[in-house]
């Protein structure tokens, strides 16, 4: 846990074999400081717990293995999007970049996930309205193309 003096909230795992079992420790770590220095409210608090949560879930997902950190910290995400806590969690994202404890890659990190939660509610909104599979495919389309080429534009 060395260099997390900045984190708000982190996660650890720690797998051991004992007589031939895996034994899994997961903790989720948070700054109750930082927490109220940046004056999250519970539903913020609750969004970042669920990220972390999401990150421990994921720390066994082989599909992640060699993926980069925006997928891994998207995959995170998800699972406070499920538990409808998307809102909270991009204020969450927001209030940490304007924090200025972060570097400019993580802030451009916490960008795109704010605007990925963006492009995934237009994409709701839109499977909600119409039920025409050519239309959802546009749609799909469109969303990837899109976010593949704001990673991109931001990675120079």
């Amino acid at each position: 846990l060395e260099d997390t003096k900045n984190d708000t909230f982190l996660y650890s795992v720690d797998v051991k074999i004992v007589d031939e079992q895996r034994i899994i420790f997961a903790a989720i770590i948070f700054s109750p400081t930082l927490c109220e220095t940046l004056n999250f409210t519970e539903k913020e608090k609750l969004a970042a717990i669920a990220h972390e949560v999401g990150h421990i879930i994921h720390y066994f997902n082989e599909n992640l293995t060699n993926a980069n950190s925006l997928m891994v910290e998207l995959k995170a995400d998800e699972v406070a999007e499920k538990l409808g806590l998307a809102e909270p969690l991009k204020t969450v994202l927001e209030k940490l970049k304007s924090s200025k404890l972060y570097s400019r890659e993580q802030c451009q990190l916490m960008d795109l996930r704010r605007q990925f939660f963006k492009v995934t509610r237009l994409f709701q909104s839109r499977i909600l309205s119409f039920s025409n599979k050519y239309y959802v495919t546009i749609i799909s389309y469109f969303f990837v193309k899109t976010f593949i080429s704001q990673l991109v534009m931001s990675n120079h």
